[in-house]
């Protein structure tokens, strides 16, 4: 269950971007992996998965993230920062 502000930023203007910042322990995974599976499954103009950047600067997030395939519209494909070229 999301509170408030959390739903206010998982249904925002999908044409803009979104940064969370909030303290440990608050949600913040749990509202990224919301809003991307919002942007590609309810929005008025759905998102193909594989345009949706998600940044995380921790591993155990990026894992959750990972992990739950509700996020990316039930595919579980994502490229670890490791494998990214600056």
């Amino acid at each position: 269950m999301l509170s408030a502000t959390q739903h206010a930023a998982v249904t925002s203007d999908a044409a803009r971007p979104l940064q969370i910042l909030a303290g440990p322990g608050s949600g913040k995974t749990r509202v990224l992996t919301s809003r991307v599976a919002h942007l590609v499954r309810d929005s008025a103009a759905p998102i193909a998965p594989e345009r949706c950047v998600v940044v995380t600067f921790t591993n155990r997030a990026a894992n959750e993230m990972r992990a739950t395939p509700a996020a990316t519209g039930g595919s579980t494909t994502a490229t670890p920062a490791s494998a990214i070229s600056p």
